[in-house]
């Protein structure tokens, strides 16, 4: 079985099981649209889960007629903030994933890259008590093929030497666009897109496979 130098987790639907908790306050950001204009905005967001939420909120303003001013965006993202951290903290882990992190930490680098903005990232980490199990944590400020790039380079690592562990099209086009084998945690929102798709090492519903992994 592969042993791997470092592994690079996404967050939301891979180590807390919160992609819902964020697409529900998504869709109450926007409750004044109706319930049509609702459910796209949710299907645009579970479609495109790795997507920093500043993006989703200037396609959804365009979509509106609505301006898409810095202003008007980070009025939008204070307000989702507001909705999202304490509900991400209290969501449940994704099974196997504390074990599979803590398992990680011990044997290898680890890093965090999120569609989640840096500084709630690391507030959110900080009340779970998790971020003394990475060695870096990149959030939203950059895209994830960016910061894959940019930890190859600077870790001196081998793109074979690493793995992936997301849940998200961002996720997986990161780890292909680098060479990275890739852990796709499988989820009733996502198995339709990654159905057929080339270069998924490993897909299972949870983490506890990658804690074996690990521990081998």
């Amino acid at each position: 079985m592969k042993h791997y130098s470092a592994y690079i987790f996404d967050f939301d639907g891979v180590i807390k099981d919160s992609v819902k908790v964020k697409s529900e306050a998504f869709v109450q950001l926007y409750e004044s649209e109706g319930n049509e204009f609702q459910q796209k905005v949710e299907k645009y967001h579970l479609a495109n889960g790795g997507i920093s939420r500043y993006v989703k909120f200037k396609v959804w303003n365009e979509w509106l007629g609505r301006s898409t001013s810095e202003e008007a965006i980070d009025e939008l993202a204070k307000k989702f903030a507001q909705l999202v951290i304490d509900n991400v903290v209290l969501s449940p882990y994704v099974n196997g994933a504390l074990a599979a992190v803590e398992a990680a930490s011990n044997k290898a680098l680890t890093f965090i890259a999120t569609g989640t903005p840096d500084d709630e990232i690391n507030l959110i980490l900080s009340q779970l008590e998790l971020g003394g199990f990475f060695h870096e944590v990149h959030g939203s400020s950059r895209k994830k093929s960016v910061i894959v790039k940019d930890i190859l380079k600077r870790f001196l690592l081998s793109p074979s030497d690493v793995l992936f562990i997301g849940d998200a099209q961002t996720d997986y086009q990161a780890a292909s666009e680098h060479g990275l084998d890739f852990y796709l945690r499988k989820t009733d929102y996502n198995s339709d897109w990654f159905e057929g798709k080339p270069d998924v090492t490993y897909q299972k519903n949870d983490l506890n496979y990658l804690k074996e992994l690990i521990n081998k």
